[in-house]
């Protein structure tokens, strides 16, 4: 839910509350992180540290651990998963197939599971899989 206010009015109640003051700069502050992180992932990561990125942060926000790894209970096309990552469809399409090879996620449908999250963590931090990781098809 969101509500709107007028920014004087903002000001003058952050004015008269210092602990409102500090709670907004707080969350702008975080809001900017993300946002800072979202340009500097589309400018320089490659497109598997990309898509890990964003399957490791939905696990963390809506995933459900089992005995096999983290499900992913979203239902995302490889479209979906494209638009949030800002790739094409068919470049998700490779990465997710890839990421399977290596048994590192599993695909049902449009449900994921990741088998290895944190090898997954570890793309995300370093940009890309270890040379060492690929496997031959």
């Amino acid at each position: 839910m969101a509500y709107a206010i007028q920014s004087e009015t903002l000001r003058r109640l952050m004015r008269e509350s210092p602990g409102l003051a500090n709670e907004t700069a707080r969350l702008i502050g975080g809001q900017l992180r993300v946002y800072r992180n979202r340009v500097e992932e589309l400018l320089f990561k490659s497109a598997h540290a990309r898509v890990t990125h964003m399957l490791i942060d939905l696990a963390v926000h809506h995933g459900v651990h089992d005995a096999e790894g983290v499900v992913i209970p979203l239902r995302l096309s490889q479209r979906d998963i494209a638009n949030l990552v800002g790739l094409t469809r068919e470049t998700v399409n490779f990465v997710l197939k890839d990421l399977r090879r290596r048994n590192l996620i599993e695909t049902h449908g449009r449900s994921i599971r990741l088998r290895e999250p944190d090898i997954l963590l570890g793309v995300r931090r370093a940009g890309a899989l270890p040379a060492d990781e690929l496997v031959k098809s």
